[in-house]
């Protein structure tokens, strides 16, 4: 009795200890990074205090939560902006990947304890209360404050995603959720080595655009180093802006803009090197790519048939096995399309004021793009599981 009693306190002192490592985990690179430009390219400028607000409310953007930036009038003047504080929710969603994965290995632990739902409510809270004192602390910072109550949703909606995910992959329960899940992550893991092929190709292609781009920044070795690792943050929302891209759907930068494969219309972006692998001028081959999503759909939809398969026989024959099927089909396929809207969400957002609130691909077209391309390479397999098979188990079942 005494034993599990100190148990429980042990798994949930060490559940609170992974909330904090989860944070840290992301919080400690930006602080470093930040501390670094403020001590070499701005002398000190700004006061401790006010760099780690800066630090939070970044490491808060990161996971989806907007910034309120207000600059004083002589800076917005002097950058021809016609109102001095703006939203700024571009989510660079390396930070993200970092609190994910680190709530996945966290939940992947509590798995072999012995109440891992408990352990994962008690990290769940610490964390909350931990992001809620970051928020906290970071809103005396008038020039560059989190949103509150984004703050107290996104941060801890993406940490406990991660730790129930580690949970479900280590745990041996929950097959229907698992099996969903595997078939769900073979679409978007085609979907993102896909993109992933297709924005390196991109970068290969416009090689000597990016240099050049980063020689009239004239940013020095150590700003240089800054630009790409902001790059590197939002590699992330690369992928998922080149998967748009693909899909016919597009996205933009800026209000006004317009990048898919059938055009691009740009106005003034943000000064990245990286977008100097933006296409200008559309390709026959491009259109080609309109088949990635689809191809995904079919792999989605085979990967869950096989699945189906290694069911054992007297499961599938004690159970209306067509409707079975038929709902795990459509859970999978439901559960694609909804992952593959909150991406985008996450991965959009205003970058400034004006005609620079508008980034990331335009949700409603994305989403039915998606749903459709999606239904039409993964019906063939559904056709071919639930009505090619019916001869051969009536059959059988005689």
């Amino acid at each position: 009795m005494l034993s599990s009693f100190f148990r429980k306190v042990w798994e949930s002192l060490t559940a609170g200890l992974e909330s904090i490592i989860s944070i840290a985990a992301g919080l400690l690179p930006i602080t470093i990074i930040i501390i670094s430009v403020w001590a070499t390219q701005f002398g000190f400028a700004a006061s401790f205090p006010e760099i780690l607000q800066s630090s939070a409310t970044t490491w808060l953007l990161g996971n989806g939560a907007d910034a309120h930036v207000t600059l004083s009038a002589d800076i917005a003047a002097s950058l021809g902006l016609s109102s001095e504080s703006f939203r700024l929710g571009l989510a660079p969603l390396g930070i993200a990947l970092i609190t994910l994965f680190t709530a996945r290995g966290a939940g992947k632990r509590f798995a072999y304890s012995e109440n891992p739902w408990i352990s994962f409510g008690v990290a769940v809270v610490v964390f909350e209360i931990l992001v809620g004192a970051l928020a906290f602390f970071a809103q005396s910072n008038a020039a560059y404050r989190p949103g509150w109550i984004q703050a107290l949703i996104y941060p801890v909606v993406i940490f406990a995603i991660g730790v129930a995910w580690g949970i479900l992959r280590g745990s041996k329960q929950f097959t229907t959720t698992r099996r969903i899940g595997g078939s769900l992550g073979v679409t978007l893991l085609s979907l993102l080595i896909a993109s992933s092929i297709v924005l390196g190709a991109a970068l290969v292609l416009a090689y000597a655009q990016i240099i050049s781009l980063y020689e009239a920044l004239q940013a020095g070795i150590f700003g240089g180093l800054v630009i790409t690792l902001v790059q590197l943050l939002l590699l992330p929302n690369l992928l998922i802006w080149t998967l748009a891209w693909m899909s016919g759907a597009g996205f933009a930068i800026g209000d006004g803009s317009s990048i898919s494969i059938l055009g691009t219309t740009l106005g003034p972006i943000p000064a990245l090197p990286i977008f100097g692998a933006i296409p200008t001028e559309p390709h026959w081959l491009f259109m080609l790519l309109i088949l990635v999503v689809p191809l995904a759909g079919l792999l989605g939809a085979t990967s869950l048939q096989l699945r189906l398969d290694r069911l054992p026989e007297a499961f599938e024959g004690a159970t209306d096995w067509r409707n079975f099927r038929a709902k795990n089909y459509a859970i999978y396929y439901v559960s694609t399309v909804l992952v593959l809207a909150v991406l985008a969400v996450f991965a959009s957002g205003g970058f400034g004021p004006g005609r620079a609130e508008v980034a990331g691909p335009p949700l409603g077209n994305f989403v039915v793009t998606v749903a459709i391309e999606l239904l039409i390479g993964g019906a063939f397999v559904v056709y071919m599981d639930l009505v090619k098979r019916a001869p051969t188990i009536e059959m059988a079942e005689r």
